[in-house]
C-alpha cells in the first residue's frame, strides 16, 4: 500500500498553473521563519508531501546535507541568529535539493521537515533515515541543593 501511494503520488503529480492562487506574504507567517509548506507551494505549484522529525541535531543535519549532497544543492536560505550562549548561529535554513526536495532544520525546535513531490520516494527515505539517526543529546544536570539531597533536572534541547 505505502510503495502504491509513494510510486501514484510521484506519477500524477502535475505542474498545475496555480502560482497566481497563493499570495507570496503568505510564506511570511507572522514570525521571522518562512512557513515551510507555502514555500515549496510557491516554489514548484504543487501540494507536498511530507516528513516530520523531532528531537533532529540541525546543526549535524545541515554539515551532512553540505558534505554529502553539496553538488545536489539547487539553493539555500536561512536565518541566523545570535545570543549569549550559542554566538552567531544559523536557525531556520531551508535546502532546496533534487527535483524538488525542501529540508527544513529549525535549530530551536530541534526539528527537520522534509518535503516532496516527484523526488523518488527512496532517496527521500535516504535522506530522512540519515537525518533521523542525527538525534539531539539530552542534557542531565545534577545539583545538591541545601539539604544535601540529589536531585536531578532534565532539560529539553
Amino acid at each position: 500500500m505505502n510503495e502504491y501511494l509513494e510510486k501514484l503520488s510521484a506519477e500524477r503529480c502535475t505542474d498545475l498553473e496555480v502560482r497566481n492562487t497563493i499570495n507570496i506574504a503568505q510564506v511570511f507567517n507572522h514570525t521571522d521563519a518562512l512557513d515551510v509548506k507555502s514555500l515549496f507551494f510557491i516554489r514548484f505549484c504543487r501540494i507536498p508531501n511530507w516528513i516530520q522529525l523531532t528531537g533532529i541535531d540541525c546543526k549535524k543535519a545541515g554539515k551532512w546535507i553540505v558534505q554529502n549532497h553539496k553538488d545536489n544543492i539547487a539553493d539555500c536560505c536561512y536565518i541566523k541568529r545570535y545570543n549569549k550562549r550559542k554566538g552567531m548561529y544559523f536557525d531556520d535554513v531551508y535546502y532546496f535539493l533534487f527535483d524538488d526536495l525542501l529540508v527544513y532544520l529549525n535549530e530551536n525546535a530541534s526539528e527537520a521537515k522534509i518535503l516532496f513531490r516527484k523526488t523518488d520516494s527512496v532517496l527521500v527515505d535516504k535522506v530522512a533515515g540519515k537525518i533521523k539517526r542525527l538525534k539531539k543529546a539530552i542534557v542531565i544536570s545534577l545539583k545538591y541543593n541545601c539539604l544535601s539531597k540529589m536531585t536531578g533536572y532534565i532539560l529539553n534541547p
